[in-house]
């Protein structure tokens, strides 16, 4: 198949269920920034500066666009010539010099990177670079500043702009940088913006020759999260939105019309579904209409009756009253809070026709039971993954499991389009039927209504912001898990809260991470209270939903379900939270508790 893109596409990629890696991550991203090839690609990934001071200036990745830009190529020779003392044995560079180097070891190599650091006139006050060493540590590299600049604090900025920019979009967690021992300047620059001295090396020139011994390279390590401080509000969530999706947002928006109307679509689904081991994908415009879609694929109708847990999202079981069938409420697990195969065996009759087990917070529900149950009464097997973009059960992803499932890509979840869903499935026929059912009910290519449909697709534009949201779906999944494993230090003797559990051979995305609080001990709303004083937002966890006035009959909630409603929350779970934000939350929480 065939993509009208731009350069945006440029470096794209399926990611790996499961596997994270740092220095791939951070390849793929220098390899994406350096790929512009038009003043509109590369306007798009620039980086604007931290501090408000200096929102007006950028940086810049040197890309594809300046290999063979005289003006690019003369600025790179002038700014190394003038700073030639910072080179051991280093000659004058020339034009020719210049140009070989940018194209063989800065656009060409894979583990580098450099950047202009410019202001709103596009004057260049010099560059900013990192490398990667073969030892995978991460230098900050080529830190030159325009003589002719006279902006104070500028290159503190840029250098703090790019180390965060770093561990926002590759998940590194310390740098690494080289002075010579006679730079007494650039030492104490550095050791001002919180680097401190980490060794020394032997100094080597340009040529291999050993050096006088008198001289030597000072190593100096920053640890990232230094530049973190604990925010005014900690909310309880928050995207990761960087180049990638302003990138192929802005693209979809000037050429993804008329023929190439669903190109960011078509390739949206493909990369979905070859990412959480589907053969079928087909997005939607939220979560709710994929499980609608799944259930009205199935057949589901009125007289018919679907199971699903009591603590979920309500659009788990309104769906299934759109179709004039019946939701049923099973109770959950008091350790994963997901539907217990159980009690969902004791509620199967005559017209049960689908069990919901719902990945609650990214937390796995237990399948294996589940599809017994299922095959044993010839029930289908309907997913609810909207906060489980990435979970896996005994080594595979989720989505390889029943007949259909569902994933969100609603504001708050892990990966965000502002609101969107994917609906997939593995059997060619159930595939067929909801897409027609989602394309309206008509025959392909045509106008022709072949049966009552609804139209729920995604758009191509929002399809633009999935696709650049999976470039590091693995990344914001690694600091979920990290986030939860702070909280558990936290909370590590406190006994009056447990966390939601993660069942044994299942991979969570930790979407939100959730305590629930002994009643005996202290009031989870209370708690809620308090912390919302501190500036520390929380949300409750969903309450038993069969306690709605929404249903046809009153019902008496499961005994778990209600204990775990009343008394849990969610706490800020945000992928850009620091362990500093993490900490203040736990000294909060225990300071109320020891007041209580």
């Amino acid at each position: 198949m065939r993509y009208a893109f731009t350069e945006s596409r440029d470096n794209l990629r399926i990611p790996k269920l499961g596997i994270y890696d740092l220095r791939e991550e951070a390849e793929h991203l220098f390899q994406f920034m350096k790929s512009a090839s038009t003043h509109e690609a590369l306007w798009s990934r620039a980086v604007i500066l931290e501090d408000e001071k200096f929102s007006k200036f950028r940086l810049i990745p040197i890309s594809k666009i300046h290999k063979n830009n005289p003006n690019t190529i003369l600025k790179l020779m002038e700014l190394r010539n003038s700073n030639i003392h910072l080179w051991l044995g280093a000659s004058l560079a020339t034009f020719e010099s210049t140009k070989k180097w940018l194209k063989e070891l800065v656009l060409e190599n894979h583990q580098r990177i450099l950047f202009w650091v410019i202001d709103e006139h596009e004057t260049i006050h010099g560059h900013i670079g990192v490398w990667i060493k073969e030892d995978g540590i991460f230098e900050i590299d080529n830190v030159i500043k325009d003589s002719s600049s006279g902006v104070k604090g500028l290159f503190s900025n840029a250098l703090i702009t790019l180390c965060k920019w770093l561990h926002d979009y590759t998940g590194l967690s310390n740098v690494f940088l080289r002075v010579l021992n006679t730079n007494s300047h650039a030492i104490n620059f550095y050791k001002k913006n919180k680097f401190v001295e980490a060794g020394q090396q032997k100094l080597i020139d340009e040529n291999e020759n050993s050096s006088d011994i008198s001289s030597f390279w000072v190593v100096m390590k920053l640890e990232l999260n230094l530049y973190y401080d604990v925010p005014k509000v900690i909310l309880t969530a928050g995207p990761s939105i960087g180049p990638f999706e302003v990138s192929l947002v802005s693209d979809a928006v000037r050429t993804g019309w008329n023929s190439n109307h669903s190109d960011y679509l078509n390739l949206f689904s493909e990369t979905f579904a070859n990412y959480v081991g589907a053969k079928y994908a087909i997005p939607t415009d939220s979560c709710t209409s994929a499980l609608h879609l799944a259930l009205w694929a199935i057949g589901v109708g009125p007289g018919d009756e679907v199971i699903v847990p009591e603590v979920t999202w309500v659009a788990t079981a309104n769906v299934v009253r759109y179709l004039g069938a019946k939701p049923v409420f099973a109770e959950i697990d008091p350790l994963t809070w997901t539907i217990d195969p159980t009690s969902a065996e004791s509620l199967i009759t005559e017209k049960t026709k689908a069990i919901v087990p719902v990945h609650l917070y990214g937390f796995v529900a237990d399948l294996d039971p589940i599809e017994i149950l299922c095959k044993k009464y010839n029930l289908k097997l309907i997913q609810d993954a909207a906060p489980g973009i990435g979970s896996m059960y005994k080594s595979a992803g989720v989505a390889e499991r029943g007949d259909f499932t569902c994933f969100s890509f609603q504001g708050a979840k892990l990966l965000v389009t502002g609101e969107g869903g994917v609906l997939t499935t593995n059997n060619e026929e159930l595939y067929s039927r909801a897409f027609k059912i989602s394309d309206t009910g008509r025959k392909p290519g045509t106008f022709w209504i072949e049966k009552l449909g609804k139209k729920m697709k995604m758009n191509n534009i929002t399809a633009a912001l999935g696709l650049a949201q999976m470039q590091g779906v693995e990344r914001q999944i690694s600091k979920k898990r990290l986030i939860r494993d702070w909280y558990a230090e936290e909370f590590s003797k406190i006994e009056t809260i447990q966390m939601q559990k993660e069942l044994e051979n299942t991979r969570s995305i930790c979407w939100m991470t959730s305590i629930n609080v002994s009643p005996e001990g202290f009031s989870r709303d209370g708690l809620r209270e308090f912390l919302s004083s501190k500036n520390i937002d929380t949300r409750p966890v969903f309450p038993p939903i069969s306690q709605y006035p929404i249903w046809d009959q009153a019902y008496k909630p499961q005994i778990v379900s209600k204990l775990i409603g009343d008394n849990s929350m969610n706490l800020p779970s945000g992928v850009g939270l620091s362990r500093s934000a993490i900490s203040k939350i736990g000294t909060e929480i225990r300071s109320y508790i020891s007041k209580v």
